[in-house]
């Protein structure tokens, strides 16, 4: 369990079938806007994790939703940049949330990601938080996240994490004492 405390991300929504290629295109257009892409014509710290929020498709012929998000540094969480019009690209002010995270290792693909995020929710099963999984998402909300912290180019030692966000960050202190550093205790 964890408690995720930004102010502030930019994302960049894509709607599609591939998670890869999803990330790929919004992390390109969120790189142009840490370079001065932006009103200010900023340049913005890169941070991590990269975010990229799935909403699977409903069916094998629809698409998923995908939002590929990065914080943005703590230099700007009063007043940070705001992206240029033509750009497709939102500030979202986050409120705290509670989430259940799980690492893994490798590349985050399409291939993987799914089965990651059915581990996290096998784990929450023995616990307290076992139905957080079960409702939709509301508009706007993701299914789940990758968190990926590792650069494209790291090939070994990459570091990913699954989250799963709780309806609300209510009682999160409380779920994180109960578990041994964070992680869940089954």
């Amino acid at each position: 369990m964890r408690n995720r405390t930004s102010r502030f991300g930019c994302t960049e929504r894509r709607h599609g079938f591939l998670l890869l290629k999803a990330t790929q295109l919004g992390f390109h257009k969120l790189f142009q806007y840490i370079q001065g892409a932006n009103v200010n014509n900023s340049r913005v710290q890169m941070t991590t994790p990269v975010l990229t929020g799935i909403v699977p498709s409903a069916g094998p012929f629809c698409s998923s939703a995908f939002a590929i998000r990065f914080y943005v540094p703590n230099k700007y969480q009063d007043d940070p940049p705001m992206p240029l019009i033509d750009s497709d690209l939102t500030v979202e002010n986050w409120d705290e949330k509670c989430i259940a995270a799980r690492p893994f290792t490798g590349f985050a693909k399409d291939s993987n990601v799914a089965k990651e995020a059915a581990a996290l929710e096998a784990s929450l099963q023995k616990t307290q938080w076992a139905n957080i999984t079960d409702n939709e998402p509301k508009d706007g909300e993701d299914a789940y996240t990758i968190a990926q912290y590792s650069s494209p180019f790291k090939i070994l030692g990459r570091v990913n994490e699954v989250w799963v966000s709780f309806p609300s960050s209510e009682g999160c202190r409380a779920a994180f004492l109960q578990t041994k550093a964070g992680r869940v205790v089954s």
